[in-house]
């Protein structure tokens, strides 16, 4: 549906900008519209969530004017190892959110997968046309299609015209419910997108949200525990083979800008973890 303003404040819904499912698509998952300017083709293109023959899809329509639409050949999701145009490698039962840009010579595709499990989180796909196919990037380092962990959920991006952002809720919920879900919404989370030689996307912080964090805090150190050691206010911490190591520091109530140094080289895994006591 369709609501224009004079002011970003005040909407009036246009009932004749309605558009619905067509034949073949789910009627009730039809939503998440983003439109975008295609200038291969000298149009605005708009992509909405939904689910094509039982199968995740993305219906795309065509405007020259943004009253009319026409629809196009949908993205539809597909597990199979060969993929093709108007495909995108992936088993999202529905692909939320969707956002497509283009960066340098490449598209991007991005979207929320739905699916009930442990990877329902904000993924991309990489491709040379916005018609695909849309596969994962890799490289000579295996592969890369999402931008943080779990519940970084439903990502969408936007542009200043120079630097490409993405924004996306994290769940501020402690407790996983019968479906394997947190609760939905919760705090903010903005990533800038920096793009590698082979086209992958890695998030850093924006500099904005960096640059508030000016300020040096002092910390009380209250224990360590474990391999650990300190030069002028540099802790080195050192894993053990049968225990942990760490080191606890006075409860600090504000936000804090923390950096970090991790040597995994000796390790084929690791974590770590920040709590409160």
């Amino acid at each position: 549906m369709v609501a224009t303003s004079a002011d970003l404040l005040n909407w009036t819904k246009q009932p004749g900008g309605t558009i619905q499912a067509s034949v073949g698509y789910d009627q009730n998952n039809f939503r998440d519209p983003h439109v975008y300017w295609d200038e291969s083709r000298g149009s605005y293109v708009m992509l909405v969530t939904t689910r094509k023959d039982g199968k995740g899809a993305i219906a795309r329509y065509v405007s020259t004017d943004l009253n009319s639409w026409s629809i196009i050949d949908p993205l539809l999701a597909t597990a199979a190892p060969a993929v093709g145009k108007h495909e995108i490698e992936t088993d999202a039962e529905i692909l939320e959110c969707p956002d497509i840009f283009k960066m340098g010579s490449k598209w991007y595709l991005t979207f929320s997968r739905i699916n009930r499990d442990e990877h329902r989180k904000t993924f991309y796909r990489i491709a040379d046309s916005p018609d695909g196919p849309w596969r994962i990037c890799r490289d000579a380092d295996g592969h890369h299609e999402t931008f943080d962990g779990l519940f970084l959920y439903a990502g969408k991006t936007a542009t200043d015209g120079t630097t490409r952002y993405l924004s996306g809720w994290c769940s501020t919920g402690q407790t996983v419910n019968s479906n394997n879900e947190l609760p939905w919404s919760g705090s903010l989370i903005s990533h800038t997108l920096v793009q590698g030689p082979t086209g992958r996307l890695y998030p850093t912080i924006p500099a904005a949200i960096n640059n508030k964090f000016n300020k040096e805090l002092a910390f009380e150190k209250l224990n360590v525990v474990g391999n650990v050691s300190e030069n002028n206010k540099t802790y080195s911490i050192t894993a053990q083979s049968d225990a942990r190591s760490y080191a606890r520091f006075n409860r600090n109530t504000a936000s804090v800008k923390m950096s970090l140094t991790i040597d995994a080289s000796q390790s084929d895994h690791f974590g770590f973890s920040f709590w409160c006591l």
